[in-house]
């Protein structure tokens, strides 16, 4: 009998030790590279919602805390071809080991190193990364699943922020590039860290961070409760920007906010958008924002600009969705002397000068279009109301770091017999 335990101890102890080779080769020897990496392949891609490519290698450490190190990893545009929407030089992470078992992915204290981010938008519209469509909802239809007792909206679709949203997360060496082809925009950020933290139990997601934004240093600190308010701050020098707000009552995906900007000098602010420095002074802006799936909307805008020799520009307005470009209604005011002291009357035509500019503007079929226009010059006062259409195609960034106008039509009369057409077709009409 003694005999009989005695073998049987002896075959479990050889068993586990084989079982915990064969375990060891599974997960951390070249042999199974291929396997692996395949497998958290799969795993990562059904977590994202998006391809997710690995390289490099995939290594498994067993220990107190199980370890997973991805390197050489990659997402790819499904749109632009041979542009990876994301590529990173080193994953790291810990792992919940039963789980994995189970094909679920339950992982937290993520590492992330050398990460590059390409947000490209092409001159004909298209997108690295992808655009999910939220299904309309139906006009007939009584009532919403928001508005019916004990039904729930349904999960969200898998995509990189939900992965990322109750997870603490480091990044390290990240750069992120946001590059418009149509309008010529570009911004370049260089992260050297940001932080995203699960507190108070995970009720709290706290980001921090710093880096560039086209060269300029910045700051970056956000709260974000789960059943709270959340707050955001940006620092870039003197240049603040606040942008606080909470989630949409009943929504998942939506939330309003409120955005403050105060440009310290305006200066500052042209050098961070790639501007040339032309105009110099302070400024202040706000605007209230409501954003939820295909819905960007902008309330309550108001700019103060004060420049350095007393002009002084006021905007106010809206936009019913920045996403599709529709619904835009903005009134601009600019005094262009010091309060109180204009120029001299013109005796000349070279000494004409712009004293006022009163503008109402709208969108039409993805144009700019001026409903009202006012203009004031030392020499005269006239009121154009009879100025128009005039719309403006595109406003883009010239190759001199301008800001340009693109595709100008103007029309000047009555409309069945105009006094005066014009149109300036092209990319050169830079101001």
């Amino acid at each position: 009998m003694r005999r009989w335990i005695f073998k049987l101890l002896t075959g479990f102890i050889v068993l586990t030790v084989v079982l915990c080779l064969l375990v060891w080769l599974a997960l951390a020897t070249p042999l199974f590279s291929g396997w692996r990496k395949d497998f958290v392949a799969n795993l990562l891609t059904e977590q994202l919602g998006q391809p997710f490519l690995i390289d490099g290698d995939v290594r498994v450490v067993l220990a107190g805390t199980t370890k997973v190190h991805v390197s050489g990893a990659s997402i790819p545009s499904e749109n632009i071809a041979g542009i990876n929407l994301a590529r990173l030089d080193l994953l790291e992470w810990e792992l919940d080991l039963p789980a994995l078992l189970e094909r679920r992915i339950d992982i937290d204290n993520l590492t992330i190193d050398g990460l590059q981010v390409n947000l490209i938008t092409k001159a004909g519209g298209t997108t690295s990364w992808t655009k999910f469509d939220v299904p309309e909802a139906s006009e007939t239809a009584p009532s919403t699943q928001a508005e019916q007792p004990g039904v729930t909206s349904e999960a969200p679709d898998p995509s990189i922020l939900s992965f990322l949203a109750d997870r603490t997360v480091s990044f390290t060496n990240i750069g992120l590039s946001s590059i418009d082809e149509e309008s010529g925009f570009e911004f370049i950020f260089a992260l050297e860290k940001i932080l995203l933290e699960q507190q108070q139990d995970g009720q709290l997601a706290s980001v921090t961070g710093a880096g560039t934004l086209n060269g300029e240093a910045f700051t970056w600190d956000g709260k974000f409760p789960d059943s709270a308010p959340f707050t955001n701050l940006l620092e870039f020098g003197e240049i603040s920007l606040s942008y606080n707000g909470a989630r949409l009552p009943g929504q998942s995906q939506g939330y309003s906010a409120r955005l403050e900007l105060s440009t310290g000098q305006i200066g500052d602010v042209f050098e961070v958008l790639g501007l040339a420095r032309s105009l110099e002074g302070t400024g202040v802006l706000s605007v209230d924002v409501i954003s939820a799936p295909q819905l960007l909307t902008l309330e309550n805008l108001q700019t103060s600009l004060d420049l350095s020799k007393g002009q002084n520009v006021t905007v106010t307005g809206e936009v019913g969705n920045l996403l599709t470009r529709t619904g835009l209604d903005i009134r601009m005011d600019a005094r262009l002397h010091p309060e109180g002291q204009p120029p001299a009357e013109a005796t000349s035509l070279k000494d004409i000068k712009l004293t006022e500019i009163h503008a109402h503007v709208l969108n039409t079929d993805d144009k700019l279009t001026f409903e009202e226009l006012l203009i004031q010059t030392n020499a005269f006062d006239q009121g154009l109301d009879r100025v128009g259409p005039i719309s403006i195609g595109h406003i883009y960034r010239s190759e001199q770091k301008t800001l340009g106008l693109r595709d100008i039509a103007l029309q000047a009369g009555p409309e069945d017999e105009p006094c005066l057409t014009s149109a300036l077709i092209g990319p050169n009409r830079a101001i």
